[in-house]
């Protein structure tokens, strides 16, 4: 398909992986680059390879405007510099000096090809575009089943549960703090007064009440006293 739009194979992997669900399946990368003007056609002719819907799907593009304006200036300062270089290359009559200017003129020249590789790497990454694909086979993607049981699905209601019950202790938790527990405070404050006033008044009522006489001895023996 790349060669067929204009482009090339970039990378290609395939290898065997092991699944959630424990199924051993082959697995594959590939990456191809395309120009830019087929990415659309290229994305659709990749879908319509399996009826299976795609798990994710990403586009994304870059700005390389200011950089690669950058380089170009890079470049005209480097050539500039290499030609004022030669100049005084070709005018140097001391041995010396002929070897310290065509040592800086090696060292300009490697700049410029660095350079000339960045701009060229930018134009391609201008012309063409970039897609990679992650190939699974369907069996790695199906759940655990045993006897039509499928602990996946159990797992989820049960974690859904746990999540739901968490929300209503969360919930009560926060009524508690910002409804009831004002409320109990204020109602709290008036019911204590007046329990400390009740205690005190009791206090107050005690150690005012007379002390009872004390009652005197009843006589021993059978005889009564006389009158």
């Amino acid at each position: 398909m790349a060669d067929e739009l204009g482009g090339f194979v970039v990378s290609s992997n395939i290898y065997q992986t092991t699944a959630a669900n424990g199924v051993r399946a082959p697995q594959a990368t590939v990456t191809i680059r395309v120009p830019a003007e087929k990415l659309n056609e290229c994305l659709q002719r990749i879908k319509t390879e399996t009826s299976q819907p795609v798990i994710s799907e990403n586009v994304a593009s870059e700005d390389v405007t200011a950089a690669y304006t950058d380089l170009q200036s890079r470049l005209r300062n480097a050539e500039a510099a290499e030609e004022e270089l030669r100049t005084f290359l070709d005018t140097a009559q001391k041995t010396d000096d002929v070897l310290s200017v065509y040592t800086q003129l090696k060292i300009v020249r490697e700049e410029i090809e660095i350079i000339k590789g960045q701009i060229q790497y930018y134009e391609q990454s201008a012309s063409l575009s970039s897609i990679s694909v992650e190939l699974r086979a369907n069996a790695a993607e199906q759940p655990i089943s045993v006897g039509g049981w499928q602990p996946v699905g159990v797992a989820k209601e049960a974690l859904e549960a746990l999540i739901a019950a968490l929300q209503g202790l969360s919930n009560l938790a926060i009524w508690f703090v910002i409804f009831c527990l004002p409320l109990l405070l204020i109602a709290g404050i008036p019911l204590t007064l007046i329990v400390v006033f009740l205690r005190s008044q009791a206090r107050k009522i005690k150690k005012q009440a007379p002390a009872s006489p004390a009652r005197s001895p009843e006589p021993q023996g059978g005889d009564s006293p006389t009158q």
